[in-house]
């Protein structure tokens, strides 16, 4: 093995990896709260999601959000600083994905998405498994406006 070969090695051995951890940043859309935990709706926006309008002038272009929602445990950050967040706000959070099942009537998954007219009696006694994936934020950064 070569000098320069072992320090690769060497510098890689040394390398923290965490497969769960998730960085992201874009503009709060919704904010809610659930028992102690407060939740935000993220727009997030990147070169490749699809142009909706040209770019004209000084303006960039126009761009389909993703959207993420963040998970605040306790309405707090992973070092114990309170939450409050607002819509418009622009902000980077760091934390891992939690996944958490629940199910729900196939009437109230079909309203939700809008399918009134193909819902039918018996519905209510039907559920549909759901899985619904948070970033559980544990660093919060908030840009001014």
């Amino acid at each position: 093995m070569t000098e320069n070969a072992g320090k690769a090695a060497g510098a890689a051995a040394k390398e923290k990896f965490h497969v769960n951890q998730v960085d992201v940043e874009g503009i709060v859309t919704k904010v809610w709260d659930r028992d102690r935990d407060v939740f935000a709706r993220l727009a997030v926006y990147d070169e490749q999601a699809e142009v909706l309008e040209q770019a004209n002038g000084k303006q960039l272009p126009r761009r389909q959000a993703h959207y993420v929602t963040l998970q605040f445990l306790g309405g707090k950050t992973g070092d114990g600083t309170p939450v409050s967040l607002s819509e418009k706000d622009h902000v980077r959070v760091s934390g891992y994905l939690r996944d958490a099942a629940y199910s729900e009537s196939l009437r109230e998954f079909l309203r939700k998405a809008r399918l009134i007219k193909r819902i039918e009696d018996g519905d209510d006694d039907v559920r549909v498994g759901r899985v619904a994936t948070y970033v559980v934020a544990k660093t919060l950064i908030r840009f001014s406006r």
